[in-house]
């Protein structure tokens, strides 16, 4: 997006490839599923890479839930679920915004004390459920926020090594995602959290009520 009005694309390939062959390249991927495509592109002659996003964790690593959750008045006993996204997860097509929504609303009708912290939302929440987070600056901050979360839902439609997940694991969040790109090299299924298969609404809904249920589970995905 946007769409084309002429569709050029057959051309600017051409245009790339010329470019490409005629130049050095030394290109690094951030996951092997992106090293995969790239090596079956007008790329794949160059030298390739493989070198994962990392995050300082000094500052990403597991806190005080009790504490950091005073402090943004969250209710005694609410199980809380969260997603960072530039605009918020909800509104943002390419970290499947509509999924996201489409399995909240699944789950608070089973669960009247869950919520969901829209983190990146520039605007209310319209939802009582559903609090939205203006953009974080401070990674100080963001990590306090992530460690409020019992579960870090994510539900991309296009992703590579995604910061957030791996920021979200840091601070010793689960993960329940979509099978997307990078992200099952990022999350150990049944290890670091679940993965479910893309667009999958039913089995993201049974991996997150799995996980309600279990605190012993949640504790192990934790380390």
């Amino acid at each position: 997006e946007p769409a084309l009005r002429v569709d050029t694309s057959a051309q600017l390939l051409r245009d790339k490839k010329y470019i490409y062959d005629h130049s050095c390249l030394q290109l690094v991927a951030p996951s092997e599923w992106l090293k995969g495509k790239v090596a079956r592109s007008v790329l794949k002659t160059h030298p390739i890479e493989l070198i994962y996003n990392a995050v300082d964790t000094k500052i990403f690593k597991p806190r005080s839930k009790s504490e950091i959750r005073r402090k943004y008045a969250i209710p005694e006993g609410a199980f809380v679920l969260g997603a960072v996204a530039h605009g918020g997860a909800i509104d943002n097509q390419w970290k499947g915004g509509r999924y996201t929504k489409e399995a909240l609303e699944q789950l608070w009708s089973l669960y009247p004390n869950l919520l969901f912290l829209n983190i990146g939302a520039e605007k209310a929440s319209a939802h009582a459920k559903c609090i939205n987070i203006p953009h974080v600056t401070s990674e100080e901050d963001l990590a306090g926020v992530y460690s409020i979360l019992d579960v870090f839902l994510y539900t991309p439609l296009a992703d590579t090594c995604p910061l957030v997940v791996i920021e979200a694991l840091s601070c010793g969040v689960p993960i329940v995602s979509f099978a997307t790109g990078g992200v099952p090299e990022l999350v150990r299924d049944g290890q670091d959290g679940f993965i479910t298969p893309c667009k999958d609404v039913h089995e993201l809904v049974r991996a997150v009520t799995l996980l309600i249920g279990n605190a012993r589970q949640r504790s192990l995905f934790s380390h």
